[in-house]
């Protein structure tokens, strides 16, 4: 039971610890909380954490809080993570701690409007707010505003989903900047400057679903190459929303094929991290320990919060877990699958 395992419960479902930002919020988390588990005690873990020394944290510094009277405390030193009681009230606990198989793991994603899969790319439609050209990024980090122009692939596609959702026009970007709203009808039109961007409308995102494909039909397993995530916890993030796991190479065979899909890149994130224990390999969500070979360049003993990398050399690199980086995943292939296939 950890802080890293309430992590993971939430990166499964593709959604990240919540990170409280506001009384109401607050008092929202607190009363669905109270009603899942009634009683006293223990109830609440969220994202809010002191941990940034570790270079691990994903979440938000807080400008609320609310602490029970003499928290933080830090008792012992070791008090990095944050307790909702039942009263709504927090309270700083161990990051490691038998307290976290009491309560309750709160995670959060935001909510679009409606999404559509064409043209090898994932759109969605985040709801009305003022311009930012990092707002769809915050919404998932392999996602940029869709930067259209007249002859633009992706014009039909949109105006497709603007009728279908009944929006009438929403942000997009023409030659990567901002702002530009897209109507239902097609028009492009400027809504003013990023600085002084005054409407507010939905806004329009876009990710490539995946760089290359190959397949081990030996193991009946797929690997995707996606895009680069800002750190691991992205990285999982990405393919288990793409209905697949974080690539696990066991032998040599399976590094060859994610060696080819690496070629001429940076260096990819792949399943493996001391996350689950100190000084050990664990592969992500099976938790299984790695006893195989360890390939050329990896260090014999680890540092504790480091993840592995895989080189266009096939050769794996300790990382570090904060870091922006390719991603490989994995899946098994159905039977009609064929490569290339969407």
């Amino acid at each position: 039971p950890s802080y890293f395992a309430a992590e993971r419960l939430c990166w499964n479902y593709n959604m990240t610890l919540a990170n409280i930002q506001s009384s109401g919020e607050n008092n929202f988390i607190r009363d669905f909380a109270n009603a899942a588990v009634p009683g006293t005690g223990p109830k609440t873990f969220f994202g809010l954490n002191t941990m940034q020394s570790l270079g691990y944290n994903t979440y938000q510094a807080s400008a609320y809080t609310n602490w029970l009277s003499g928290e933080p405390d830090n008792n012992g030193g070791i008090e990095n993570c944050v307790e909702m009681l039942d009263s709504g009230t927090w309270i700083d606990v161990p990051c490691l701690s038998n307290q976290w198989t009491l309560a309750n793991v709160v995670c959060e994603r935001p909510l679009s409007l409606g999404g559509i899969l064409k043209i090898g790319k994932k759109f969605e439609i985040l709801p009305s707010s003022s311009f930012a050209t990092n707002r769809c990024s915050s919404y998932d980090s392999q996602m940029i505003i869709s930067d259209i122009s007249a002859t633009s692939e992706s014009l039909p596609v949109l105006k497709e989903l603007l009728l279908e959702l009944g929006i009438s026009q929403a942000f997009v970007t023409v030659g990567n900047v901002g702002c530009y709203s897209l109507s239902s009808s097609g028009v492009i039109a400027s809504a003013g400057s990023p600085s002084s961007c005054v409407p507010q409308l939905p806004t329009i995102c876009e990710a490539k679903l995946y760089l290359s494909e190959t397949m081990n039909p030996a193991s009946r397993l797929k690997y995707r190459l996606f895009p680069p995530a800002k750190n691991y916890a992205s990285a999982v993030a990405v393919c288990n929303g793409h209905g697949m796991r974080i690539a696990m190479p066991r032998d040599a065979a399976a590094n060859n094929l994610i060696q080819n899909l690496v070629a001429y890149l940076n260096p990819a994130y792949i399943g493996l991290t001391t996350l689950f224990g100190q000084n050990q390999l664990y592969y992500e969500q099976t938790k299984q320990r790695f006893t195989g070979y360890v390939y050329s360049n990896f260090p014999a003993s680890y540092q504790p919060l480091e993840c592995v990398a895989v080189t266009s050399a096939g050769t794996w690199l300790p990382v570090n877990c904060d870091s922006t980086r390719y991603v490989v995943c994995q899946s098994a292939i159905l039977a009609s699958t064929q490569l290339g296939g969407r």
